[in-house]
């Protein structure tokens, strides 16, 4: 209650488990995954160089969406979740990502879910119902 900076914002949270699952689940793959944010000069460039950090790595970039700074038009805080988020490779690009960015924000680290939702019996995700 009261979390949000917006009057007009809400967040609902729904939890869906097939009947039986809750009682017996079964483990997915599980892959390690971090999430940032970071801000960058408004500068031609500045979003490719940033994007470039993790592909100079070898990380896999797999999300990344901007947000705009409130009272600071123009500028935008980056979030990005990286896959495989633990070793050299991943520290180097955030390293990299900080000369090159003046804010980068930890949000957390976790583990990614990889199961595979098209294999879930009597259900295909493909097809609204």
């Amino acid at each position: 209650r009261d979390l949000e900076d917006d009057p007009a914002n809400y967040t609902r949270f729904l939890a869906i488990t097939l009947r039986g699952e809750a009682e017996h689940p079964t483990p997915d793959p599980v892959r390690p995954k971090t999430s940032l944010a970071f801000t960058l000069p408004h500068v031609p460039g500045s979003l490719h160089r940033a994007i470039g950090c993790f592909v100079a790595e070898g990380v896999d970039l797999v999300r990344l969406e901007s947000r705009p700074i409130p009272g600071r038009p123009w500028e935008y805080r980056f979030f990005a979740d990286v896959r495989g988020s633990d070793g050299p490779a991943h520290d180097r690009a955030v390293a990299a990502l900080r000369a090159c960015s003046p804010d980068v924000t930890f949000v957390g680290r976790y583990e990614e879910e990889t199961g595979d939702l098209d294999a879930i019996p009597g259900r295909s995700w493909a097809e609204p119902r």
